[in-house]
């Protein structure tokens, strides 16, 4: 049976209560994370700070990409306690794999907070860690696939793009031309943008033609989460022959294909 202690990322980087919400926005960024457990006095985990509740909130800018500039005056002095939210998937190191992606996957939370016996903090289990585990997968993926992926255009303010991630819970857009696929815009991608350009700059302005990497039919699910590993992306779209998106895959689509085969096999890989 698979554990969490095998996949999880230890010794996380955590802040307080009293921590700065622009320092936490400057450790992020620093170390790429997208969750920060917060700790009380005795270093137990009391909660988490999401990238998505800080970068709601301002963007860093600055030659060095470490100004806070918040977007409305009265959030200059948050603090991490501000904002934080309870962990609902709290785990040990020791417990079965499956059943906390399992229930990862049933609550909005793309994270488990694993803790040892006093509850202070040992670990993180992602999205992208399982994404790891699922480069073995070599079934198809196209039975994971969703349907009707969310489009926008190069001209689109930032502030209209990031507001709609926001309150659709996506960290993902499709650029479209013409409605067909030009490329895809994160929510990192926007919060920087908007601290480089401005709220008002259009969405092509951050993009600047990337390449998109998409899902090609016939791919397995082990392929597909090498890809996002390898390219640090959170989803592949699927096109037609004319370059009209049709689908897409995304991390959660793929962590639900892990669930299915460790179910099916024991909790083995």
């Amino acid at each position: 049976m698979e554990t969490v202690i095998e996949l999880m990322s230890p010794q996380p980087i955590c802040v307080t209560f009293d921590t700065p919400l622009h320092a936490c926005a400057v450790k992020m960024r620093r170390h790429h994370l997208r969750h920060l457990p917060m700790t009380n006095g005795d270093g137990r985990v009391i909660g988490v700070v999401r990238d998505l509740d800080v970068f709601r909130r301002g963007v860093l800018a600055g030659s060095s990409g470490e100004l806070w500039m918040p977007f409305h005056d009265a959030d200059i002095d948050l603090e991490a306690g501000d904002v934080a939210e309870q962990p609902r998937v709290v785990v040990r190191p020791e417990d079965d794999l499956a059943g906390t992606l399992r229930a990862k996957l049933s609550t909005s939370q793309d994270y488990a907070v694993v803790v040892d016996e006093d509850g202070h903090p040992m670990g993180m289990l992602t999205e992208h860690d399982a994404l790891r585990m699922a480069q073995a997968l070599d079934g198809p993926a196209a039975p994971w696939l969703s349907e009707d992926p969310e489009g926008i255009s190069a001209d689109e303010q930032v502030a209209d793009a990031w507001e709609r991630m926001i309150v659709q819970g996506r960290r993902h857009l499709l650029i479209l031309d013409k409605g067909r696929l030009a490329g895809v815009i994160s929510l990192r991608d926007l919060s920087v943008g908007m601290g480089a350009f401005g709220r008002e700059a259009p969405v092509g302005q951050i993009w600047r033609g990337e390449r998109v990497h998409t899902l090609r039919p016939g791919q397995t699910c082990g392929e597909a989460a090498a890809i996002m590993v390898a390219e640090r992306v959170g989803c592949l779209p699927l096109t037609d022959e004319a370059g009209f998106p049709t689908a897409i895959l995304t991390r959660t689509d793929l962590i639900r294909a892990l669930v299915e085969h460790l179910d099916r096999n024991d909790g083995v890989l």
